[in-house]
C-alpha cells in the first residue's frame, strides 16, 4: 500500500513539473553587450593638474601638496579639511589622491573620502594588487 502512494506523490510531482516547464518561458529575451575596451585620449591639460596626496598610516594622516607635507593626528579631521581647503583654493583642477597602509584601520580611509565628499573635491583611492 505505501509503494503505491510512493508512486502517485511521484507522478504527481512530475506533472507539476512538466506544467512548469510549460508555463516558463525558456527563451532569451534580451542580449546584454558588454563594453568594448577602448584607451581614453590623454588630454594635455591634465599635466597641470597637481594631485594632494593622503597617505594613510595607523597613527595618523600625512597631506602632500607638491613639496609640502603636513601630518596630522587621526581625530584631527578639522585640520585636514582645512588643509585641504586651502588647496582646493590655490588651484584650478583639485584632484585628491588616497593612498591607504595595508596596516591603517579602514575607518581612517573612509574618514578621509567623507572629508573629501564634504570639500566636493575628487578623490581617488590607491589600490595595491597583491602577488
Amino acid at each position: 500500500m505505501a509503494n503505491g502512494s510512493i508512486i502517485r506523490l511521484i507522478d504527481v510531482v512530475l506533472i507539476i513539473l512538466v506544467g512548469f516547464i510549460s508555463v516558463s518561458d525558456l527563451r532569451q529575451k534580451s542580449q546584454i553587450t558588454l563594453p568594448q575596451k577602448k584607451e581614453t585620449p590623454v588630454d594635455d591639460t591634465e599635466s597641470e593638474q597637481i594631485a594632494a596626496m593622503i597617505f594613510i598610516q595607523e597613527d595618523g594622516y600625512q597631506v602632500m601638496v607638491e613639496e609640502d607635507s603636513v601630518w596630522f593626528n587621526p581625530d584631527d579631521l578639522e585640520g585636514v579639511k582645512s588643509r585641504l581647503e586651502e588647496y582646493k583654493q590655490n588651484y584650478d583642477k583639485p584632484l585628491v589622491a588616497i593612498d591607504p597602509s595595508d596596516s591603517s584601520p579602514v575607518q581612517f580611509t573612509v574618514n578621509m573620502i567623507d572629508v573629501c565628499s564634504s570639500l566636493e573635491l575628487p578623490k581617488s583611492v590607491l589600490v595595491r594588487k597583491e602577488d
